[in-house]
């Protein structure tokens, strides 16, 4: 068992150490086109599903990220673009992703330009920041490396996301009619806590929560506002719901880093209920839910189940900690596995539940608001980072950021095992905090001192950001690429406020969106990086970080035009390079011919698990589906009922592989087997394969979960 650790331990310090060759790779200018006006408020809306094949990595959970298999949700990427009476566009883009980059946002805007005037400084391209989305495809090589445990860049996967994206702007854009539209917000309580007590309680903000640095409520020391921007379209015969865009701070780690299968996490349960709910007549809308200072936001669920075995803290050889010595290190026993995972998507119902609740309700309070004379107006810049203003010289990652963050920890955290004399500082504060007069003190840099020369290079992390502000009616809109955490993010909104108000924007309030266009993890307040816990660890620039972004911030809102004062300010786009690494075929990609199989599904219950398995059209062919292509159907009074069926977010759907030319072997999982039904798996018909129905079978196990 002592083996297999030694060995994944070993392929993460090659994964860290892949500084062979840099690529560089110069992203397009892009700069936007101006567009005539029409003279009144015009907005679309589209969606497209972005869901790729499986096989690559997981990204969001670093190392601990698994070999994609499949999917239980599938991912989607939102566009909502507005154009104001002047011409004036501006695009909102949230995308199923753990992250974007910056190579992602420079590419989509160059293909955008061309058909829609939308350029780099109108495109704010922001990820959900589900931890169950794609990897391999970050512009910084050091990501590319250690996102999942599949290391690497392929330029095939950035050009299969940048499609998707490019087509749900152009779709938007084709859509574009009078409008109309209103800001709002509400709380929404009980749904997330704050994951790092002791380094927010550092903060004078965290007083009210806190007791002798010892926190006491982390339910309440997190943002709950919910900003929502409602639109509405104008037709001949009245207004239409169009959909809408928000933000919520929180993390979209509720699946955990066991899973295999791609998951949109709660943020898209949430706009899924949205669409579902939104207009009373059921007409189809479209709802996009960004992040927005969460960093040290988590949902407020229980890990108890969840938890890695670790190492021990002080051993001379690593061993796990697990429930036994028959315990596989990197894999743990699929009965914890299925409980955990349904601890998990109840978790992620519950959470999406409350939020959509809150959502909807604040959407409707919204129609007496909605209006069409909506100013547009934005500014836009790329800045240099490397020892500008208050930032170090260079970008460097924490010992601490390789033990985790709270509640959600890398098996190796806490392990000190190695050459006697060595701070590992794989945990938070302790052997992390390195005393000094060095820019980055008191971090202790990952992997020291082999990390700035051996490891990063002179190209492995971002040093440029790309920042977006935009004043759309009522509400200021700052886009930035960090994860901000919950003190940082309100600092910085209450100087863009106070900034708007002395520039006469006729506008009295912010919101944040994180996670935009690029990353460059987190951002933290200097008090919290004085603590050196995860969040700090993986501030890259320093303690300096969050008072330089609200500088340059407030600088663009400077920029701004008052209200009904002129046009938005020239934007010079600057270059950007980036170094992904070399390119290597990560994802199967080719569309896979299609096949027309038939035979039996093989259906059995294992533990109070559903599976099913049987052979048809490979991913590439069932990928291009919209319609429900599986479904399992439940007895009850001699009459069959659906439960479940693809895309809902219960049914899991693994792609196995080829079987010597008679098809593609899939499997399906459902894990809510109730006690004693009868059960069948259908796979509908298509204009390739006829309906196919299981023989019924009984799953006396209920699922484990929490009692």
């Amino acid at each position: 068992m002592t083996y297999r650790f030694v060995a994944a331990l070993l392929a993460s310090v090659v994964h860290l150490s892949a500084c062979i060759a840099w690529h560089s790779q110069p992203l397009p200018a892009a700069a936007s086109r101006e567009a005539p006006g029409t003279g009144r408020l015009r907005a679309g809306i589209a969606e497209v599903d972005m869901t790729p094949q499986p096989g690559g990595g997981l990204g969001g959970n670093g190392l601990e990220g698994r070999r994609s298999t499949g999917y239980r949700t599938r991912l989607h990427v939102g566009a909502l673009v507005l154009e104001d009476p002047t011409g004036e566009r501006l695009a909102l883009v949230v995308a199923d992703m753990a992250h974007v980059s910056a190579n992602i946002h420079r590419l989509a805007a160059a293909r955008l330009v061309e058909t829609t005037g939308i350029g780099a400084d109108r495109l704010i391209l922001s990820a959900t920041h589900t931890h169950s989305g794609p990897a391999n495809f970050y512009g910084e090589r050091q990501y590319n490396v250690n996102a999942s445990r599949v290391p690497g860049y392929d330029a095939a996967m950035v050009d299969f996301l940048v499609t998707r994206i490019v087509e749900a702007v152009q779709r938007a854009t084709a859509e574009l009619a009078p409008a109309e539209l209103a800001w709002g917000d509400t709380s929404v309580a009980g749904v997330t806590r704050n994951r790092s007590p002791e380094a927010f309680c550092r903060n004078p903000e965290g007083e009210p929560f806190c007791e002798n640095g010892t926190m006491r409520d982390t339910a309440g020391a997190v943002d709950r506002r919910l900003v929502l921007l409602r639109v509405d379209q104008l037709t001949r015969s009245g207004r239409r719901p169009l959909g809408s865009y928000a933000l919520f701070a929180m993390h979209g780690n509720t699946i955990p880093s066991l899973t295999t299968v791609f998951d949109g996490d709660v943020q898209s349960r949430v706009a899924k209920r949205l669409a579902q709910e939104a207009d009373p007549l059921g007409r189809r809308t479209v709802h996009l839910l960004a992040n927005a200072a969460g960093g040290d936001a988590s949902p407020a669920v229980e890990r108890d189940r969840c938890d890695l075995p670790y190492l021990g803290l002080a051993e001379p050889v690593p061993m796990p900690r697990g429930p036994g010595e028959s315990v596989d290190f990197l894999v743990p026993p699929r009965r914890d596995l299925h409980g955990c995972l349904v601890d998990a998507l109840g978790d992620a119902e519950s959470i999406a539940l409350r939020v959509s609740y809150a959502a909807i309700a604040l959407y409707r309070r919204l129609e007496p608001q909605l209006r069409p004379d909506v100013e547009i107006r934005r500014a836009f810049a790329t800045v240099w980072l490397p020892g500008r203003d208050s930032l170090c010289a260079g970008p460097e990652i924490g010992a601490a950021a390789g033990a985790g963050a709270e509640l959600q920890e890398m098996r190796v955290r806490g392990w000190r095992w190695l050459v006697p004399g060595i701070r590992l500082g794989l945990e938070e504060g302790g052997l992390a905090v390195r005393r000094g007069e060095q820019c980055q003190s008191p971090k202790l840099p990952l992997l020291a001192p082999f990390q700035s020369t051996f490891i990063v290079g002179e190209h492995g992390l971002p040093r440029v950001a790309q920042l977006t502000v935009a004043r759309i009616g009522s509400m200021l809109l700052a886009a930035v690429p960090v994860e901000l955490t919950t003190v940082a993010g309100q600092r910085i909104r209450r100087e863009l406020e106070t900034a708007a108000q002395e520039a006469g924007l006729g506008t009295t309030d912010a919101a944040l969106a994180g996670l935009a266009n690029g990353y460059l993890l987190y951002v933290t307040t200097a008090e919290e990086y004085e603590a050196q816990h995860y969040e700090g660890a993986s501030n890259l620039y320093g303690p300096g970080a969050a008072g330089f972004l609200g500088r340059r911030l407030v600088e663009l809102v400077r920029q701004l035009p008052p209200a009904g004062g002129g046009a938005s300010p020239p934007v010079e786009v600057g270059p950007i390079v980036v170094y992904p690494g070399s390119s290597t075929s990560l994802w199967p990609h080719a569309s896979d011919a299609r096949v027309s199989p038939s035979g039996p599904i093989s259906l059995h219950c294992e533990d109070g698990v559903l599976v099913a398995d049987w052979l048809d059209q490979p991913p590439a062919s069932i990928l291009a589906r919209k319609a429900p292509w599986v479904a399992v159907e439940r007895e009850a009074s001699g009459r069959w009922t659906r439960v479940a069926e693809d895309g809902d977010g219960r049914l899991e759907l693994h792609a196995l592989g080829t079987r010597k030319g008679k098809g593609f072997a899939w499997r399906a999982i459902w894990r809510e087997s109730p006690d004693a039904a009868r059960l069948r798996f259908v796979r509908v018909a298509d204009a390739l394969s006829s309906e196919r129905v299981s023989r019924p079978v009984g799953c006396p196990v209920a699922p484990v979960g929490k009692p």
